[in-house]
């Protein structure tokens, strides 16, 4: 089947999907139109939940029964559905907001235009800048536990930085770098944090593991049946195996006289 939204608007996109209460709420959003979230029962049929007053609905996450939905352009947004109501929560953040993680009862956001990670507490509606970067954007933003700490954890929109937080209070500080590229997605699967950079997925295994790389840039990571990987790019939908098999390669080594 084929679900059209937006009606069938070429410059839409949908940013996110998201599984809450038995429906299927989905952000769109287009350059010259407004952020939508929607909502089905059944994946085939939907309506529209609310529009934001800005061009995008870009991301979603589930906090203490509601679903809050983070967008904007030139300003940040935030909703929320607590499967009855939708409401705004938070108005005039430095920037869109790119991505959220709840953690401890609160919302960890990425925004966009001066690279700010703010805390959340939609409860109390307070909000906190934790840190400013010189990368403009922070598009992804994940949660994990390293031994006995827990960590919040932030990626550039074209720098490949991942920072870091330690819980509760710790000071956002470097935690792995490398080749210039997005950090376009993070996600928790089975304990594991992995991330998207550029086209290659890394995994947090104490270290920053690299785990596979593509032809393509990896768009989004996601957690499929059994807590597998999978990751989408442009034109591929791939999940991420366990290595089955070890293979031995033996070399022939042949000195300057043939020998």
């Amino acid at each position: 089947f084929k679900a059209e939204l937006d009606g069938g608007d070429p410059t839409a996109s949908i940013e996110f999907i998201e599984n809450f209460l038995g429906r299927v709420i989905v952000g769109t959003g287009s350059p010259t139109g407004s952020g939508k979230v929607w909502v089905s029962t059944d994946g085939q049929t939907f309506s529209i939940l609310g529009s934001l007053p800005a061009s995008y609905a870009y991301c979603a996450a589930e906090l203490l029964g509601s679903l809050y939905i983070g967008g904007g352009g030139s300003q940040g947004f935030l909703y929320s559905y607590n499967g009855q109501s939708f409401e705004q929560v938070f108005h005039g953040i430095s920037g869109a907001i790119y991505s959220l993680v709840a953690v401890g009862g609160e919302l960890y956001a990425g925004t966009g235009r001066e690279g700010r990670i703010y805390r959340l507490d939609p409860l109390n509606r307070t909000q906190q800048i934790l840190d400013a970067n010189a990368d403009p954007d922070i598009i992804s933003i994940g949660f994990a536990k390293v031994g006995d700490n827990q960590f919040v954890f932030a990626g550039t929109g074209s720098t490949a930085q991942i920072r870091r937080s330690k819980l509760p209070d710790g000071a956002f500080t470097h935690s792995f770098k490398t080749i210039n590229a997005p950090v376009s997605s993070m996600a928790n699967i089975g304990g594991t944090l992995w991330a998207a950079i550029g086209k290659t997925a890394f995994a947090l295994q104490n270290v920053w593991t690299s785990r596979f790389s593509h032809s393509e840039n990896i768009n989004d990571i996601g957690v499929g049946i059994g807590d597998i990987p999978w990751f989408v790019s442009d034109n591929s939908v791939y999940k991420i195996g366990n290595v089955a098999d070890v293979k031995k390669v033996y070399l022939k080594l042949i000195d300057r006289a043939g020998n």
